[in-house]
């Protein structure tokens, strides 16, 4: 219960802007899981943290994070964590072989899973309209019309995938 208490502190303290917040509830919610040995909580808390350092400038150790998390997930077979991890891996503000930014295919993994604007604004922590600017994109880079033949194009393409 601890663990999730501290991961939950840490969550709305992301949501909330509070970066030096977050890091001390995720890394006790990090270590509580180790202490359990939960390896699927102890890499979703590894992508939160490498969030909350890429946001106070720390991207060392946002990429320690992640790789740890990316190895979790790779042991566990779970491959659409894995790949939301390789698209965090890529160097902010770079290109994807798709034309994707690494944000973008954020949003388009949620458009996928079926989220509206207003669902993926709060998983990911950003705005409503910063959400809709990168749909935008994402439709103009695609070459497509609507958030379904986006989700379409990006399964086929191999862009993001629906089952592990």
């Amino acid at each position: 219960m601890r663990a999730a208490h501290a991961r939950a502190l840490g969550e709305l303290a992301l949501a909330d802007g509070e970066w030096q917040k977050a890091l001390p509830e995720l890394r006790r919610s990090a270590d509580l899981w180790r202490l359990l040995d939960v390896p699927y909580e102890i890499a979703r808390c590894s992508v939160l943290l490498a969030t909350a350092y890429r946001s106070v400038g720390d991207h060392e150790a946002a990429g320690l994070e992640l790789e740890s998390a990316r190895n979790g997930f790779t042991l566990l077979g779970a491959r659409p964590d894995v790949l939301e991890v390789k698209g965090m891996l890529l160097p902010a503000g770079a290109p994807s072989q798709h034309g994707l930014s690494p944000r973008e295919i954020e949003v388009l993994r949620l458009i996928v899973q079926g989220l509206t604007n207003r669902a993926i604004a709060g998983e990911l922590f950003i705005s409503e309209r910063t959400v809709h600017r990168h749909v935008a994109n994402i439709l103009d880079k695609l070459g497509v019309s609507s958030r379904t033949e986006a989700a379409a194009r990006a399964i086929g393409r191999g862009i993001v995938s629906i089952g592990p």
